[in-house]
């Protein structure tokens, strides 16, 4: 049902003012005013529910389509959000909503945060629509068991890493990586694909690991995916003055797999610059821990391959450089 997004919604909202002041306990007391008194009129409710969510769709679908691009999908979606919150259609709802519940809220805020979170719920549910399961279930599927486990490992290090460092930091933009990096640790409705590698952290988790949701281990499966898939390309190119990890980076960063992911896990990202910015370090980082480990395995494998015509293991440099200049 259309009230149980919104119920959800609203939770949320009061969800994000954990503090005890005056202003938020008056808030978190309203939002559960709603939850109480929607529950026993839920025409009413539905009826709002169904509006807000039709609203919503319609508008995100119209800006989405016209943009081919994650990033720019992302950018002209939020701008358009920002118009709307403001606007008269979502307010003339929610006021109808409220005067048919009898419920009186003078403060804005949690009017403005159950806008945000519903939109989040909304522009998650559209993008994950627009892309095959299928896609995403093959590419894990290509990786084994042994290997998704040590990932779902890495994977939490990375996020719990870059929270800490942002959490040490001041301003919208520290807050907000915070908030993204953290919401990859919320558990959502696991599926056989991958609840062993779950089964497994829980297994080996003595404390302080950083157990990821569904959605953020699927992005940082992309991205090993697409540092598997370039690293040896640029190992085999012929030294230059370029950092060869720069190029293996900036060719993750534009992978529509990593985007879209991305796309779905930075909605608290109110900017598309400052979200790149997050993604950057991200990819940074997940090369450095992986970028090892992911040339030492294909350097023997390329040594048992080629070791009928090399003697030495000491000429595979040389190996390398000769095939590169044929």
């Amino acid at each position: 049902m259309a009230s149980a997004i919104v119920r959800t919604s609203i939770h949320s909202a009061i969800q994000n003012t954990p503090s005890q002041s005056p202003r938020s306990l008056n808030l978190r007391d309203k939002a559960q005013e709603i939850i109480t008194k929607g529950s026993v009129e839920e025409v009413a409710m539905e009826k709002f529910s169904e509006e807000i969510l039709t609203y919503l769709r319609d508008q995100v679908r119209s800006v989405a389509e016209k943009y081919k691009g994650m990033n720019k999908k992302r950018e002209k979606l939020w701008s358009m959000f920002h118009k709307i919150r403001m606007g008269s259609k979502l307010s003339s709802l929610w006021i109808n909503l409220m005067g048919k519940l009898g419920i009186v809220i003078e403060d804005p805020l949690l009017e403005q945060s159950f806008y945000q979170n519903i939109f989040e719920v909304v522009i998650k549910k559209y993008f994950e629509c627009s892309r095959s399961e299928s896609t995403a279930r093959s590419k894990a599927d290509s990786i084994s068991p042994e290997e998704l486990n040590v990932l779902r490992y890495a994977c939490g290090y990375v996020a719990l890493k870059l929270q800490k460092c942002y959490e040490k930091k001041h301003g919208d933009i520290a807050q907000q990586y915070v908030t993204c990096l953290s919401e990859m640790a919320v558990d959502g409705e696991g599926n056989d694909l991958l609840d062993y590698t779950k089964r497994w952290l829980e297994l080996v988790n003595r404390g302080g690991l950083f157990p990821l949701s569904d959605e953020a281990f699927r992005f940082f499966v992309e991205i090993e995916i697409c540092v598997r898939t370039y690293l040896p390309q640029q190992l085999l190119k012929p030294s230059s003055e370029v950092d060869f990890t720069e190029n293996v980076h900036d060719k993750v960063f534009c992978d529509e797999d990593v985007q879209f992911h991305w796309t779905l896990l930075s909605q608290h990202i109110q900017d598309s610059e400052s979200s790149d910015e997050l993604l950057k370090e991200i990819i940074k980082l997940w090369i450095t821990i992986r970028g090892f480990s992911i040339t030492g395995y294909w350097m023997e494998l390329y040594k048992e391959k080629e070791k009928n015509n090399i003697k030495k293991s000491r000429g595979l440099r040389k190996s390398v450089s000769r095939e590169c200049e044929d």
